[in-house]
């Protein structure tokens, strides 16, 4: 990263990043929890879930989480429980909900961003349950994000390169003008093949991968990059 420059937007990503991610054990006991709602067996569901319907999850193919989980007593040959559904859909989208609580000095990291007129943006792979039931825009985070992208709308997940190449076009930025933050190196390398540059969140209290490999700024902190 050349010194002194100066960039018009930064991106940022969404879970562990700009809000909680989620651990382990805690995502366990609740993929139990839909489970359960469902009536099924939590291995079934979590390979189903996780493994078998993400990626169509995350690009849009469910209209929503019900289809979804339609779509897994298809898969395990089961006739569709509708009430089960509806309180299992309810379960995540209650539990989504509280994930979207921001990480320390995030609101004030957004509006200092944008209080100097650089451009905010978000791209994040999440499910329908985000941004079509409003989870989104009702979070404190919404107003100070110019453009959110969300991978269930968009047809297309991170690190695909259209991705990003989408965020910088709404924000009217070359890539090369944009800072990109995320929690993932597979996602920072995403974005390095566009020309963006990327800056690696190891924030308290979240998972900690291997760092191996990545060679460009790390902070600890959301406002270290108002020092970048």
């Amino acid at each position: 990263m050349e010194a002194h420059q100066k960039y018009k937007a930064v991106i940022f990503d969404l879970f562990g990043t700009l809000v909680k991610g989620i651990p382990k054990e805690k995502y366990d006991r609740h993929l139990s929890e839909m489970a359960d709602a469902l009536g099924v067996t939590t291995e079934d569901f979590r390979r189903l879930w996780t493994v078998n319907t993400f990626e169509a999850r995350a690009t849009g193919v469910f209209a929503n989480l019900e289809a979804n989980m339609g779509q897994i007593y298809q898969l395990l040959g089961r006739t569709e429980d509708v009430s089960r559904i509806t309180e299992a859909a309810k379960i995540r989208r209650d539990f989504t909900q509280q994930q979207l609580s921001p990480q320390p000095y995030a609101v004030e990291t957004l509006t200092a961003l944008r209080s100097t007129g650089c451009s905010t943006g978000l791209i994040s792979n999440c499910s329908s349950e985000v941004p079509l039931t409003l989870l989104w825009y009702a979070a404190p985070l919404a107003s100070l994000v110019d453009h959110p992208i969300f991978s269930c709308q968009v047809g297309y997940t991170k690190p695909d390169e259209r991705i990003y190449r989408l965020c910088c076009e709404r924000l009217g930025m070359p890539p090369q003008e944009c800072l990109y933050i995320d929690d993932l190196i597979p996602y920072l390398a995403g974005a390095a093949r566009i020309g963006m540059h990327g800056v690696l969140a190891r924030l308290p209290g979240e998972d900690v991968s291997s760092e191996e490999g990545w060679q460009g700024p790390v902070i600890s902190a959301l406002k270290d990059v108002l020092k970048l």
